[in-house]
């Protein structure tokens, strides 16, 4: 989960070290779907992420309060955006 939100963050550009905020048109039961988990388990590491005062959420718009510690907490790295391997690990 920690993974995604700091991807969608970086696909939209923000890659400061700081604050982040998009919309996040999903729900909790198609994040689970799109990460293989259950709904339960999204909605219990979202609460878990808002009680580290690592995210807000309100509506759909999601504000990540730390990127640097929600990057470390989903061991992403931003360049693999950059540098062609994302596609790699895409391709069949």
């Amino acid at each position: 989960m920690a993974h995604l939100l700091c991807e969608m963050s970086a696909r939209l550009g923000d890659l400061d070290d700081g604050e982040s905020r998009f919309e996040l048109p999903l729900t909790q039961e198609q994040i689970a779907d799109v990460l293989g988990l259950t709904s339960v388990h999204v909605n219990r590491t979202v609460q878990q992420l808002r009680a580290e005062s690592l995210i807000e959420t309100k509506g759909r718009t999601v504000m990540i309060a730390d990127m640097d510690a929600l990057r470390q907490i989903a061991g992403f790295d931003p360049a693999y955006l950059q540098d062609g391997r994302a596609s790699a690990h895409l391709a069949p």
